[in-house]
């Protein structure tokens, strides 16, 4: 009966062992991907204008570490036109991040733009408190040459190396699908 019981206590522990595989975000309409810890949840939101549909996906990523340690990710990425994207100069693109940012109650901090390899980007931080509990925010938008990106990632709570490690590990995992980049743990396959 002893022999039973340590072998179905070990096998209760064999699902939690278990490590969630990375999941890399890269839709064939987006010029970008991310890289996350694990599966992110992806909800498809459309909008229907007359006999047109269009839908995008929201990817949501949140980690909690107790008691409040947390980080959040909220992606977007639209496909459009070539002549539509194009009107989006630096100006614009860092106007609308400072929006996105003003929605979410986040006071923009030097908000920088710059173009590299077809890909015009806009990114800013946001550090503080909001009710009592710190935070780091970052907002970014990349405009690449048939889409737009947008990622919002947020990290607050006392701090924690667990929460750090995956934050700064996702914003690294964000660029450009044609930029191939090498992490050191892995060989182009």
């Amino acid at each position: 009966m002893k022999n039973l019981f340590l072998i179905l206590f070990a096998l209760a522990l064999i699902p939690s062992l278990a490590k969630a595989e990375p999941y890399t975000y890269a839709p064939d309409n987006c010029d970008m991907q991310i890289t996350f810890p694990e599966k992110p949840f992806i909800e498809k939101k459309c909008l229907t204008s007359g006999e047109k549909k269009d839908c995008t996906d929201i990817v949501t990523y949140k980690k909690i570490i107790p008691p409040d340690a947390s980080v959040n990710f909220r992606v977007t990425c639209v496909g459009y036109d070539k002549k539509e994207l194009d009107t989006y100069t630096n100006e614009v693109v860092e106007k609308t991040l400072n929006k996105l940012m003003k929605d979410q109650g986040m006071e923009a901090y030097d908000v920088s733009s710059d173009d590299a390899d077809g890909i015009r980007r806009a990114t800013s931080m946001s550090v503080g408190t909001k009710d009592d509990v710190p935070y780091i925010y970052s907002g970014q938008i990349w405009i690449g040459e048939k889409s737009m990106f947008t990622l919002e990632a947020q990290m607050k709570g006392a701090k924690n190396d667990e929460i750090d490690k995956t934050f700064a590990s996702i914003l690294r995992d964000t660029y450009p699908k044609k930029l191939k980049v090498e992490k050191p743990d892995q060989k182009e396959k």
